[in-house]
């Protein structure tokens, strides 16, 4: 997965917000920007940039990830590079 998003998007730069800890529990949230230069999904490059928030759900164990859940903004990554076209409220 990595390989193909590097290769979609070589300029990539992730930043990270301090994670939030509640116990076992972690949140993590970060930003990751970049252009389109390397075409998405199988579709051709657009050569825009986008900003994508990003949120990183951890349960931890013994030090441990016992288990992860990502939510990505991918409607809006879409519609950042132009593959969706958002309907005016």
């Amino acid at each position: 997965m990595y390989e193909a998003w590097l290769a979609s998007f070589p300029d990539a730069q992730f930043e990270a917000e301090p994670p939030i800890v509640d116990g076992d529990r972690v949140a993590q949230v970060t930003i990751v920007k970049g252009t389109d230069m390397g075409g998405f999904m199988g579709l051709p490059p657009t050569g825009k940039r986008f900003t994508m928030p990003m949120v990183f759900l951890f349960v931890m164990k013994d030090g441990k990830i016992q288990h992860e859940r990502r939510v990505y903004d991918f409607t809006g990554l879409m519609i950042q590079l132009g593959v969706l076209k958002a309907k005016p409220a």
